[in-house]
């Protein structure tokens, strides 16, 4: 992503590659979210059909949640308008091969060992001894080791381990699902080739063995037969504590991890590329070559990113504020560990945001249990707010505008995820 980016973006500069092709694309993270799709456009021009053949793509409406909370046996988070915006499901190995056709640039097929910067410039070191000096370094080298002085772990999230199968292709479904199970979640993303089961959760309460038990449970209650050997993966929710030095630039799992649930770490990806773009790298263009870059701007750039990571990985934490439909030990530990990271939240920000977030979503309806009429319901309401002649309308909701987010996620979010769990709010610290 980041070379098409540049490629793209700066077509004057000298751009390196360097990628090690023994290092197998990890392949999952199949599901993106609207910004993506609209990016992937933009850098290639490739169309519907050349996705589906090439990348075996199908197209995401919504995320349907099954069995989350204690009222609703399902709701719907859509992308709106509904029925227009949409993301992809896309095959990863795959769109890694298409996007490599698109980036122009000097191939270096080598494993980096070191990059040594010093704010100013940046030298790669190689494996065999070889080095390279540049200017600027995307650093997309994987899950960094966890150093608490450089890594803030995101302790509102449950969850550290996946488990994961390929099964058939299925009828075409407009939505990722995610269902809640008795340790933890599943995720089905459909594509054109097969469809991919994965079921997240902690463990360091579930061994694997449980997890491959209830996995098989519910694939045969959903008629699935399995192929291939399954896959256990863990990975560490986290977010770097300063992103760029003036030089290196961390993007993707280098720079922070969140799980999937809200498919947030490809967007968030693109969140780091469009900020680096806009500054420093629209100064280098302009300049001809790299400018001095101001401690107070390098900070500013880390403290945005930084305070935009947080909010994701709270909104993705807060899906499991009321449990779901399981009484397990799993569930148990989940609710009471959201309720544990609102009261030690140390932002102030966060927390007064996310509570003006909330409290603008209650005045939206309230989703029943068929989803699709509360999406409606949301729809009409907001043409009505268009409408020049009901303006007047707009005072339901304080200061709520299109571009007002937390982090990615905006009030229709916010309606739609805590009124489908039947969200009962936490009591708000005093401290």
């Amino acid at each position: 992503m980041a070379a098409l980016h540049l490629t793209k973006t700066f077509p004057s500069f000298d751009l390196y590659h360097i990628y090690d092709p023994s290092i197998p694309t990890i392949g999952v993270g199949e599901g993106t979210t609207p910004d993506v799709q609209h990016w992937l456009h933009e850098m290639t021009g490739v169309d519907s059909e050349l996705l589906q053949q090439r990348c075996h793509m199908t197209r995401k409406y919504a995320i349907r949640f099954e069995n989350w909370g204690p009222s609703h046996p399902l709701f719907m988070h859509n992308f709106y308008p509904v029925g227009q915006e949409y993301a992809y499901h896309f095959a990863a190995d795959e769109l890694v091969k298409l996007l490599q056709e698109y980036v122009v640039a000097q191939q270096i097929s080598k494993r980096v060992d070191e990059i040594v910067s010093d704010g100013v410039s940046a030298t790669i070191v190689f494996a065999d001894d070889s080095s390279l000096q540049v200017d600027f370094v995307f650093d997309a080298r994987g899950f960094p080791p966890l150093v608490e002085e450089e890594h803030l772990l995101q302790s509102a999230i449950p969850t550290n381990a996946a488990l994961i199968r390929q099964g058939p292709p299925t009828a075409y479904q407009r939505a990722t699902r995610s269902v809640a199970r008795p340790h933890g979640w599943v995720f089905i993303i459909p594509l054109l080739h097969r469809t991919a089961y994965g079921y997240i959760y902690n463990n360091t309460i579930n061994t694997p063995a449980d997890i491959e038990e209830d996995l098989a449970a519910f694939l045969q209650t959903e008629g699935v037969p399995i192929k291939g050997e399954p896959r256990q993966l863990t990975f560490p929710n986290f977010i770097s504590r300063s992103f760029f030095d003036g030089t290196v630039f961390k993007i993707g799992n280098r720079a922070s991890f969140f799980e999937p649930l809200e498919a947030t770490s490809i967007s968030f990806t693109l969140t780091q590329l469009r900020v680096a773009s806009r500054w420093p790298l629209s100064l280098m263009a302009s300049s001809g070559q790299k400018p001095a870059l101001s401690e107070h701007n390098i900070a500013t750039v880390n403290r945005y990113l930084y305070n935009y990571g947080r909010r994701l990985a709270f909104f993705i934490g807060w899906h499991y504020a009321q449990g779901a439909q399981w009484n397990s030990p799993f569930w148990h530990f989940a609710q009471s560990n959201f309720e544990k990271a609102w009261t030690e939240e140390t932002n102030q920000d966060v927390r007064e945001e996310f509570q003006h977030f909330w409290q603008n979503a209650l005045s939206f309806p309230h989703p029943v249990l068929a989803p699709d009429n509360f999406a409606a319901a949301i729809e009409s309401l907001f043409a009505a707010i268009r409408d020049s002649e009901m303006q007047e309308q707009t005072k339901l909701f304080p200061r709520q505008r299109n571009d007002s987010k937390f982090g990615l996620f905006s009030t229709l979010s916010f309606a739609e995820v805590g009124q489908g769990m039947h969200y009962q709010e936490v009591a708000p610290s005093t401290t």
